[in-house]
């Protein structure tokens, strides 16, 4: 039997294969954000089935970057430098990042009732109500699932997303 050890040291095993794809980039974390932000849109099921996996982008033109790259293998990925809460609807996931943190509140609003999910780049900044948030842990990037707030916007995480992060 598989112990939660054994997915772990898997799935990071796994992430380091894709990540010579990429060719060498100068910010792992970056890269590693946006694989995540992938990954996300295959470990939950939404209420309305879509060919096309919608990641949006809000001030972390790193990560943009690394999806856009990530989407030249991915023809089904579309990828969204989001300006603004209008350019948030219709997403799949919407990463909020540091710098963007004195917008959170209104994109949050915005987004209620919606069924975008929610990432930001720092787990002690989801006072306005989050859905995943990534943290470092011993130097390694992990996530930490809100999955009472992923139940409220009708999203269903796989056991996969369950387990790999935090709760």
């Amino acid at each position: 039997m598989i112990n939660q050890r054994s997915i772990y040291l898997i799935s990071t095993f796994s992430l380091v294969l894709v990540f010579k794809t990429f060719g060498q980039v100068e910010n792992q974390q970056d890269k590693l954000k946006a694989l995540f932000l992938y990954k996300f849109t295959e470990y939950v099921t939404w209420p309305e089935e879509s060919e096309a996996a919608r990641i949006g982008v809000l001030r972390a033109p790193e990560v943009l970057s690394q999806l856009e790259d990530f989407r030249e293998s991915r023809p089904h990925l579309q990828v969204v430098d989001v300006k603004s809460p209008a350019d948030a609807e219709g997403l799949h996931v919407l990463l909020l990042s540091k710098a963007s943190v004195d917008q959170h509140k209104d994109y949050i609003k915005a987004l209620n009732g919606s069924t975008t999910m929610v990432v930001c780049e720092d787990k002690g900044d989801t006072r306005w109500g989050v859905d995943i948030a990534f943290f470092e842990n011993n130097a390694r990037m992990s996530y930490i699932v809100y999955e009472s707030s992923l139940q409220r916007r009708n999203l269903v995480p796989s056991g996969k997303l369950l387990g790999l992060g935090a709760r």
